[in-house]
């Protein structure tokens, strides 16, 4: 997978954004979530998760992808960054290392106009360089390596849309 630098995703976000204040339509459905990898170690905490990749991923759609666009989104599979470790006072916490532990989400998708497939496929979206581009500001977000995952994921995958739509 090829990274996209932040300035990169900035500047995709910003022709997005001034190409109208319509949104295109995104639906996210998650197969098979009790199978997923890692996301979460409760049901609790896997609910949380998922929700809040649904929310990115449809947050990322209607703001930069054109009106006219329908993009399906089935999540496949999710492995979040990170590990669940058991502490000494008997609590879990996931613990960031930037070994093995990358966050890896595999994901199917049909993007669509007016009925018709415009692109469609599946993709196995994984950073295992994931440590090094922290950004401070957002480091302590919520799913922070995952979104990130999916910015750079969205722009490359729907770069030409999203330059489309700046038009």
């Amino acid at each position: 997978m090829s990274i996209v630098r932040p300035s990169w995703f900035a500047a995709l976000a910003s022709l997005a954004l001034v190409a109208g204040a319509q949104a295109a339509t995104v639906k996210v459905s998650f197969v098979e979530p009790d199978k997923f990898i890692d996301a979460g170690d409760r049901p609790a905490e896997r609910d949380i998760a998922l929700a809040g990749l649904e929310m990115h991923i449809v947050q990322l759609g209607t703001r930069m992808l054109p009106a006219d666009m329908t993009l399906a989104v089935e999540v496949l599979d999710v492995d979040l960054a990170g590990r669940i470790e058991w502490l000494r006072n008997g609590q879990d916490k996931r613990i960031i290392r930037g070994g093995t532990d990358w966050p890896r989400i595999t994901v199917r998708y049909t993007l669509s106009r007016d009925g018709q497939v415009q692109a469609s496929g599946t993709d196995k979206l994984e950073d295992m360089n994931y440590t090094l581009n922290l950004h401070s500001a957002r480091a302590n977000e919520n799913l922070y390596f995952e979104k990130r995952l999916l910015e750079d994921w969205f722009a490359t995958r729907f770069a030409d849309r999203i330059v489309a739509a700046a038009r």
